[in-house]
């Protein structure tokens, strides 16, 4: 797959139209279900996504934290929100991403709001208890803004090393995806179809 083609689908189009969807929900019959934990975890797992194809270096299934760290610091810190706000990565990353990703809580110290864009990345102390503000919704539109602004503005320039890294991406994953598929026991057998006829809300990396 070439790095248009990939931005196009998996970024412009899955990602951020995923994104914006949440963003936009509003809750009608209750007061909890406000997509909140999916809208922040996946804007994270999308700077991880765009930190991975624009690092320099052999892609690696296991440095999300360093791809998020390195997008971050030079292309969501263009953005003077951000650009004084590096001791937070580490808590967003391990509080906020960890916490949802593998038991859908963020961890003590995090509050997550939405459509409250002045206490967005406010950090905050009442008596001895300390807490760091995310606005969801900004977190993404700030996000957005800069794939928009400071990745695809420059995608000329940016293109090469991105599509490197894309084949290393693919190839890794695809050797993972044989790895787990043959070792599916023989009991279990496949049913035949037309594969390529299925229109998903997600695609398959191929």
């Amino acid at each position: 797959m070439n790095i248009d083609d990939f931005l196009e689908v998996n970024v412009e189009g899955y990602l951020l139209n995923d994104l914006e969807n949440m963003a936009n929900y509003r809750i009608c019959t209750s007061s909890y279900g406000e997509l909140g934990y999916p809208l922040i975890v996946s804007t994270i797992a999308g700077m991880e996504l765009l930190g991975g194809l624009l690092s320099h270096n052999t892609f690696d299934k296991n440095k999300g934290d360093s791809y998020f760290r390195e997008y971050w610091k030079n292309y969501l810190g263009q953005n003077t929100r951000y650009r004084n706000r590096e001791n937070f990565i580490d808590i967003v990353y391990q509080l906020v991403r960890h916490g949802i990703a593998h038991g859908f809580i963020v961890k003590p110290g995090i509050l997550i709001v939405k459509n409250n864009p002045q206490k967005h990345l406010s950090y905050q102390i009442e008596n001895t208890t300390k807490a760091l503000i995310i606005d969801a919704v900004e977190f993404y539109k700030d996000f957005k803004d800069s794939y928009c602004n400071h990745v695809k503005s420059d995608i000329s320039n940016l293109k090469q090393n991105m599509q490197n890294r894309l084949n290393e991406m693919i190839c890794c994953y695809q050797t993972q995806s044989n790895n787990l598929f043959n070792n599916l026991s023989s009991s279990i057998q496949p049913t035949q179809s037309s594969i390529s006829s299925i229109k998903p809300v997600s695609g398959i990396i191929q």
